[in-house]
């Protein structure tokens, strides 16, 4: 959305990321998400909120829903803080799981509380032989993610045309995510994230990792910085102050 308005960019800075509502289908019926945005006076910055209109059984009129919405710019990104090999969290003993233990997370088998995902966000094709164990300690996750075969398979994905690669910021979230299941038991959801960062889109084949660290924690709410590399080094994307919340199921 951005993008049309201001023109494409070579990096999106997202501030105020919130994720008010799940975006759920009432029995599998369609139904079709739109954008409402304005611009901030003095500033190239846009507030944007992703919505839907849903009609619960019975009802005679529509109500609207905000799923989402966030303040984004083409700021310069601020990375002080982000440097992973300074983050003190693999001082700890890490609790290593191997690839194929570390897709019962996501596979339909497995523990109960999991995250069920399809094979263009998890690359469950490759043998798992090949790929790096997830390890994942006290206060923090190293979490490698392979480019999905499936992006390069599929003639129907726009790979050169992606300015976000969504598979890839949400294995920014997995990272956080898979600590909380494996440490607590139990399922926390990105609720908020202070400040999103979108430098590099992965294009590119390879091996990506995401470290995520705890910097504040309650019961209910935990807080992580997480950043991830490419394999090679520069800052694909990064998230200060991502804030996942318990849930109860």
């Amino acid at each position: 959305y951005y993008a049309l308005l201001a023109g494409t960019q070579e990096h999106y800075i997202l501030r105020e990321l919130n994720f008010s509502h799940p975006f759920k289908l009432f029995r599998q019926q369609p139904r079709e998400l739109f954008i409402k945005g304005s611009s901030e006076e003095n500033t190239d910055s846009w507030a944007v909120e992703i919505l839907s209109s849903f009609r619960p059984p019975k009802a005679t009129v529509d109500q609207i829903i905000l799923h989402s919405s966030a303040v984004v710019s083409r700021e310069t990104p601020d990375l002080s803080g982000l440097d992973p090999e300074r983050w003190d969290y693999h001082e700890s003993q890490a609790h290593s799981l191997p690839a194929e233990e570390s897709l019962l997370l996501l596979k339909s088998k497995g523990p109960e509380q999991r995250i069920i995902l399809g094979p263009l966000y998890n690359d469950v094709i490759r043998e798992s032989e090949f790929k790096e164990p997830v390890n994942i300690y006290p206060k923090g996750t190293t979490y490698p993610t392979y480019f999905p075969l499936e992006q390069t398979t599929n003639e129907q994905y726009p790979l050169e045309s992606v300015l976000v690669n969504p598979c890839f910021l949400d294995s920014l979230l997995q990272a956080c995510a898979a600590n909380l299941l494996v440490n607590t038991h139990r399922v926390y959801l990105p609720w908020k994230i202070n400040e999103l960062g979108i430098l590099h889109a992965p294009t590119e084949e390879g091996l990506y990792r995401s470290y995520a660290q705890i910097i504040n924690e309650t019961e209910e709410i935990f807080s992580f910085n997480v950043v991830m590399l490419a394999e090679d080094g520069p800052i694909c994307y990064y998230a200060r102050d991502a804030q996942f919340r318990l849930i109860n199921l």
